[in-house]
């Protein structure tokens, strides 16, 4: 029975790992390539997967696509871009009793929309004009370094792809579209 425990211990340590060898390679380097929708969500949910464990908050994935399509992308980068949106949403969500996070992929007339959705307390309009800007956090000291968003965006900059978010005091989404390949 201890091998038996110490052993899920150490899958779990190894996934954690290799999660983190992923997350932090810079993938600038990569060359772009043919991805299918559900290897860039597969890729996420692996990543996304220690995160969601030590959370109260439920992440569902509703694709609206065929997960055979294709997209042109550096998939390293891209799930980087998904696990900074998830990981505000996770924050903005966390004292919400009905916490929700949605992960929504579907066609646009421009190519492949992934949306993240969550029901926490919204954006402010005071500071929408500046979530984008680096080093700028909402979080208390020591809960964020402000990269997240701006780095997000750059690296869709380099995909020819651009992060919008839409929010009120029930929900915001943060959406971008990659070309279909």
């Amino acid at each position: 029975k201890e091998s038996s425990a110490a052993s899920d211990v150490y899958k779990r340590q190894a996934q954690v790992i290799q999660g983190m060898k992923l997350l932090s390679r810079d993938g600038g380097d990569d060359t772009f390539k043919s991805t299918t929708v559900s290897e860039v969500i597969n890729y996420f949910e692996k990543l996304s997967h220690e995160k969601l464990k030590s959370s109260s908050v439920e992440l569902s994935t509703d694709l609206e696509i065929d997960g055979n399509v294709e997209i042109n992308c550096r998939s390293n980068q891209i799930g980087q871009v998904l696990i900074n949106l998830l990981s505000n949403s996770l924050d903005a969500s966390s004292n919400n009793s009905s916490s929700k996070v949605c992960l929504k992929v579907f066609k646009d007339k421009d190519g492949v929309c992934f949306k993240i959705s969550d029901a926490g307390i919204g954006i402010p309009n005071e500071i929408k004009d500046k979530v984008f800007n680096p080093f700028f956090s909402t979080k208390k000291e020591g809960g964020g370094t402000g990269l997240g968003l701006s780095i997000a965006s750059k690296i869709l900059d380099d995909h020819k792809s651009k992060l919008n978010f839409e929010s009120n005091d029930s929900k915001t989404e943060f959406y971008f579209t990659l070309q279909a390949g």
